[in-house]
Parts: structure tokens; C-alpha cells; sequence
């Protein structure tokens, strides 16, 4: 998952406020047309960043330069002699005159280099932003250490986009994969450059607090509670967000984490903690750390490798403990009950699952399908999970579609048995109901004949807490 930034090219290593270039070039610059542009100090003399924006929209970030031979200035495509009034408030380039509407302030700015605390305090302090009209706000926070921790990208509808790592290591910063050799921050922005010479430019935003953090190492308990609260969402990288709930299963140490994608699941794998080692296992990936820091979950591996999740804001934040779980061991005498759970449609991925029960209720029929939706549309049939044909042959009891696919007509007797729309609707509004009552949970009383036959009653009530007592009343 990487983070969208706009790059320009910048050039030089000297400090700010150093350099030898026309200084009051730096500010906020409009025309009467509406156009603006923000000329900021680079790292090196006569060269830097520019922020053009169009119709109030941002349309680039850019690289600025003064030859100073020709006494030109260049931004992007466009290269022009310049004129500046004596007062610095007026700029003569490329057949348009400028007025400059703010200056850029110069004090107050941290550079990584000479103050790596105030840096990290400025950089997690605030929320930033890309120049980009389409981009939200940015998030820095700390987790296993002082000097790294994580960056959570929103959109403007604060959606999640992204969830990377970022570290501060020697003067250096670096954000996912890039590394940038300079950095500093101006009340105004976060401003770097990387070996390649390209910058990124942040925007600063209001304070924030990165929130109170719980380790896996110091408080188990508070963490596997904080991990089992809820859901928590990674971003797709092209397609669309995983959800991910833990769940205690076996007991309070040990569970399943199911992730969706738009409502369907996609994966089961097992999670366990170890009180031994202290690790939390994951399906086959094992971490040695973890910790919760506001809103994040993260997860970090012996490599140092950070899995960073974020909650779900859109799922209620109940906590799940092994006194959640109904758990019923199958036997011929709990059938019913186990019908009860399975007894419905089921799915993985695209494929469903029917456990069919007959009326002894103990044997029935497993179906296993997958349902994609097709369509006829001008002179081919397309369908997602089967693809596009031109043509469908009959020879036989055989039907040919295309060079692609071949299937036979089938005459034995089958449970299969396509749905209308109106029993599909129908049958899922009833599992909805159904399973609401499960959840609900409920109290039986198993009879036992002197025949030896069986019979449940099921009582009025959802917990034996709700029973005070019991009378059998002979009539």
C-alpha cells in the first residue's frame, strides 16, 4: 500500500534561510485572473518548490529556478525574465503581472537534521495533507519506539486509503519505500527531498494527539480486549477494503480472525497467544509484538515488519469474550441443535454452502455452488465467473460454449434448484430472522421417556439467569 504524493525536482543541501537566491521571491503570488501560485525556499540557492493551483483547485506541485545567467525564472514548461518592485510586492514574469497576497513565515521551523525530537513532536503533533484536491488528511503516529510508527492516509470523505510505515533514522525520514535525506517543517508545511532529488511537500494541519497506547508486552489482557472489540479495516491496494474481526473461540487466548471484503468472507484463519512466549500466532505468521495507539491495532514480526490495522468506525465497538461462543458437541442427541446453527446458507468467497437436512434429522444433503450473474447483450453472452462467448453448441447430450467450456446434459436425479427472485428475497429476510434468534440464544428442557424416546422443549426465556425456578405440574 502505497501512499499518492506529488513530486517535483529539487536540487542542493544548504539549510534554510541560507541560501543566496532573491529571497522575496517566496510567498503567495495571484493575478488579477484568479491564477496563484506558492514560490517556498528549497534546500539549495535559486531552486525549489511551487504550488500552482487553478480555479482554486491545486494543479500541481512544481519545481521553481532562477538561471542566473539569463536571469530567468523557470517553473515547469514556462521560463521568463522576471521583475520584482523595489517593495517586493509586485512580480513582472511570463506576460502576467503578480501581487504577492501573503508571505511564507520563517520562523519556528525544525529541521530533522539538527533537532530530531522536535521534529517527531511536529510531525505527530499535527495532522498534513497532500496538494492534491483530492487528497484528505494524513496521520503520523508513534508505536514500537520514538523514532518510527505509522502513517494513516484518509480521503476527503475520511474514508481510509492508506496505512504505511514511516521511521527517522540518522537525519533521514523515511515514508513507505521512500527515503528523504533532508527534511524540515515550516508553520506551514513538512518539506523534503529524497536522493533522486525530488521533494514531497505536506501541508500542516490542526494539533492532534496520537491517544493512549496499550502494549501486548505490558497489559495481555488489555490488548487481546482491545484486539477482540469491534472490527478493524486494512485499505485494498486494487481492490476493494478488508475487514477484520478477531473473535475468542477455544477460549479468551485463542480464536479466529475472519476477514471480508464488501460483506463476504474471504478468509478464516486461527489466532492464538502464547503466555509462554509471549508471540501471537496468525495463521502461519507469528508476531512478537503488538499494541493498540488510539484507533490503530498494530502487529509487528521478528523482522521488525509492522502490520498496521485501523477500526472499523462503521462496526459497534462490543467486545467478544468466550462467553460469546455457542459451542455444541455433535452427537445424535444434539442433531436438532446443530441443525439449528448449519441448517442455512452458508458462504466462502463465491461459493455457498446448504446443509439440507431430511426429516430423521440426522441425515440430510450438503449442496456446494457458486452463482455469478450473466447477461445476453448484442451477439455474445458474458458472464464475470465464466467469461464472454460468441457461440454455444448442442451435439448429443453435450453443450459446447465457445472453445472454452464444455458440460453434458446431466438426467440424474438432483436437489439442485434455481431460485426466483421473490423466494431468494424471501428466503434471506428468514435467515436474517433466524439467525437473530440464535443469537439470542435460548433454554431447552430435554425429556426423557421411560421408553427411552427424546423430546426438547424449548422454554420462554434466553438465559438461565433470567430462571429464578422449576415446577413440574402432573394434571
Amino acid at each position: 500500500m502505497k501512499m499518492k504524493i506529488l513530486w517535483i525536482v529539487l536540487l542542493g543541501t544548504l539549510p534554510f534561510g541560507i541560501v543566496e537566491s532573491d529571497q522575496r521571491l517566496i510567498g503567495t503570488w495571484e493575478t488579477e485572473k484568479g491564477e496563484r501560485m506558492d514560490i517556498i525556499d528549497g534546500f539549495k540557492p535559486n531552486t525549489g518548490p511551487v504550488i500552482q493551483y487553478s480555479d482554486g483547485e491545486v494543479e500541481g506541485v512544481y519545481t521553481w529556478q532562477i538561471d542566473k545567467t539569463s536571469k530567468e525564472l523557470k517553473m515547469r514548461y514556462s521560463s521568463s525574465v522576471y521583475e520584482l518592485s523595489d517593495n517586493g510586492l509586485n512580480l513582472q514574469w511570463y506576460n502576467s503581472k503578480w501581487s504577492k497576497s501573503k508571505e511564507l513565515e520563517t520562523k519556528g521551523i525544525v529541521n530533522l537534521e539538527t533537532d530530531a525530537n522536535a521534529f517527531i513532536d511536529g510531525l505527530t503533533g499535527h495532522s498534513w495533507s497532500a496538494n492534491s484536491s483530492n487528497v484528505g488528511k494524513m496521520e503520523f503516529t508513534r508505536t514500537f519506539s520514538n523514532t518510527e510508527g505509522v502513517v494513516t492516509r484518509f480521503d476527503q470523505n475520511q474514508s481510509l486509503k492508506a496505512l504505511i510505515s514511516w521511521g527517522v533514522a540518522s537525519g533521514v525520514l523515511k515514508i513507505g519505500s521512500q527515503v528523504y535525506l533532508e527534511v524540515r517543517i515550516t508553520p506551514q508545511y513538512l518539506i523534503g527531498v529524497d536522493d533522486d532529488d525530488d521533494f514531497i511537500v505536506l501541508n500542516k494541519g490542526s494539533a492532534r494527539s496520537e491517544g493512549s497506547r496499550t502494549t501486548l508486552v505490558e497489559s495481555r489482557e488489555k490488548f487481546l480486549s482491545a484486539m477482540t472489540t469491534g472490527a478493524w479495516r486494512q485499505p485494498g491496494s486494487y481492490g476493494p477494503d478488508s475487514i477484520y474481526r478477531f473473535r475468542p473461540i477455544e477460549g479468551d487466548l485463542k480464536g479466529r480472525v475472519f476477514q471480508e471484503q464488501e460483506l463476504v468472507l474471504k478468509d478464516t484463519s486461527v489466532w492464538e497467544f502464547s503466555p509462554a512466549t509471549g508471540a501471537l500466532k496468525i495463521g502461519y505468521q507469528e508476531y512478537n509484538g503488538g499494541m493498540t495507539v488510539g484507533n490503530l491495532l498494530i502487529l509487528v514480526n521478528k523482522n521488525g515488519e509492522q502490520s498496521p490495522y485501523l477500526r472499523d468506525s462503521l462496526v459497534e465497538e462490543k467486545q467478544f469474550t468466550s462467553a460469546d461462543v455457542k459451542t455444541i458437541q455433535i452427537s445424535e442427541r444434539t442433531a436438532s441443535d446443530v441443525a439449528g446453527v448449519i441448517g442455512r446458507q452458508l458462504s466462502y468467497g463465491t461459493q455457498f454452502t446448504l446443509f439440507e437436512f431430511n426429516q430423521d434429522g440426522r441425515t440430510g444433503y450438503v449442496h456446494e455452488w457458486k452463482s455469478y450473474p450473466f447477461q445476453i447483450t448484442g451477439q455474445s453472452f458474458k458472464s464475470e465467473g465464466w467469461g464472454s462467448y460468441e457461440q454455444v453448441h448442442l451435439i448429443e447430450d453435450y453443450v459446447v460454449f465457445g472453445e472454452g467450456r464444455g458440460r453434458k446434459v446431466d438426467l440424474r436425479q438432483s436437489r439442485l434448484k434455481p431460485k426466483t427472485d421473490v423466494e431468494a428475497q424471501s428466503d434471506a429476510k428468514q435467515a436474517e430472522q433466524e439467525l437473530t434468534e440464535i443469537q439470542k440464544g435460548k433454554v431447552n428442557v430435554r425429556i426423557t421417556r421411560m421408553d427411552g424416546s427424546e423430546e426438547t422443549v424449548r422454554l420462554p426465556i434466553t438465559s438461565l439467569a433470567d430462571l429464578k425456578s422449576i415446577v413440574v405440574i402432573a394434571e
